[in-house]
């Protein structure tokens, strides 16, 4: 068991180390693993289609899938920016509802939720302006945990060690 920890926590504070060292890459690798998790899905789809009922449209489905899959792996740094800048509009645009709801809100909520939406329109714009420090950012909340993790499981090892 502390063999089994020790290696885990190991493992998981050099992916936080190498993420921090290279968010770069590592967010390219990261998307290029989700797009070929999207070519398999798609794939999988498309060759069960004929399971399913017309009105389902799997054939679609699995066709976009695999596309946007081929897109993740042949153009990981563009897709990246592309998903963060979404973000960031769905963001704007939560904040910007946010704080036009707030006029009909209860009293005692409406500052709450007016700071909430402000908050929201910042980190939105932040984004949109700034994508690739919003990938860093990004990289570096997955990184931080792993390091915390990981020292946390070889502690776990070590003490456990007989």
């Amino acid at each position: 068991m502390w063999g089994s920890l020790l290696l885990r926590g190991l493992f998981l504070a050099l992916l936080g180390l190498a993420i921090l060292l290279w968010p770069d890459t590592s967010i390219a690798f990261l998307v290029r693993i989700v797009g070929v998790f999207c070519v398999i899905d798609g794939v999988t789809t498309l060759l069960r289609a004929d399971r399913f009922k017309p009105s389902a449209r799997p054939w679609t489905q699995g066709a976009v899938i695999v596309g946007l899959g081929v897109m993740l792996l042949f153009w990981p740094d563009i897709s990246s920016r592309i998903v963060v800048m979404l973000f960031g509009v769905w963001l704007t645009y939560t904040g910007l509802s946010q704080l036009l709801y707030s006029r009909n809100f209860e009293a005692r909520g409406r500052p709450m939720l007016r700071g909430a939406g402000l908050v929201s329109i910042i980190a939105g714009i932040v984004l949109l302006v700034w994508p690739v420090a919003g990938m860093v950012t990004i990289a570096w909340l997955i990184a931080l945990p792993a390091l915390i993790i990981g020292a946390l499981f070889v502690a776990m090892g070590l003490r456990f060690r007989p």
